[in-house]
């Protein structure tokens, strides 16, 4: 979307399709938040907890950030809506 390509500094072509992990502070932040992330299944939401990303400049910068759970049609897990606010 136009917030991420605006906040992180990539075009919407260099995002579409790869992982998220270039877009976190480094390795560990990202395995810190996938490892929290999955563990949401039982719950819909969170509350908001600090998350460091890196721009493609490679400005590193804290957000607070809700993960919240979608569902599909059968309420299996079927993703993440991460809301960050920098």
């Amino acid at each position: 979307n136009t917030a991420v390509t605006r906040v992180f500094g990539y075009a919407q072509e260099e995002l579409i399709g790869q992982a998220s992990n270039p877009l976190y502070k480094d390795q560990a932040e990202a395995l810190r938040i996938q490892t929290f992330a999955q563990g949401l299944k039982a719950r819909e939401s969170t509350e908001p907890l600090e998350v460091t990303f890196r721009r493609k400049s490679g400005e590193i910068f804290p957000t607070n950030t809700t993960i919240s759970i979608l569902r599909d049609e059968r309420d299996e897990a079927a993703g993440f809506l991460f809301l960050s606010r920098d």
